[in-house]
């Protein structure tokens, strides 16, 4: 408890004010528990970002696609970071594209991100839906265990 929270116990007379101050400590503590596990931030690689940019919704209403259009911003590869894709980027004799990953992400430093309670709950909803379908990929592994896995454990 803190040293305020103690200063009021000391001050108040009955049983049933000392109570309710515990309360509402309480209740301001598991907030602040709560607050900080949705608006934690991580940090993401080029490739993490590229794939969250997909798992980002379309629809939504006004509010949410606001927010979802500033994390996509976000998420997104500035010109510098594009050159360096390109860079360890090549295209074989059968038209498909090899990309360099381990090479791109020494090289782009890492992103943090907030994404806010709602659109966790998006990108959560959606790498199950994706796990549902198996149609996750081994590109998928590190974002399903933050969003999914990590936040089963927390319940």
């Amino acid at each position: 408890m803190d040293q305020e929270a103690q200063e009021q116990l000391g001050e108040t007379t009955s049983v049933e004010q000392n109570e309710a101050l515990i309360l509402t400590k309480t209740e301001e503590l598991e907030s602040t528990v709560k607050k900080s596990l949705v608006e934690e931030l991580v940090e993401f690689n080029a490739l993490e970002r590229l794939l969250l940019m997909g798992l980002l919704p379309v629809k939504a209403d006004y509010y949410n696609i606001k927010k979802t259009r500033q994390v996509r911003e976000n998420l997104s590869l500035n010109e510098d970071e594009i050159k360096i894709l390109n860079t360890h980027t090549t295209v074989l004799e059968d038209n498909k594209t090899n990309i360099d990953w381990t090479q791109i992400n020494k090289q782009i430093k890492l992103k943090t991100i907030d994404f806010g309670e709602w659109l966790t709950g998006q990108i959560t909803d959606e790498l199950k839906k994706l796990h549902e379908e198996e149609g996750i990929t081994e590109s998928h592994i590190s974002l399903y265990v933050l969003f999914v896995e990590d936040k089963e454990k927390e319940e």
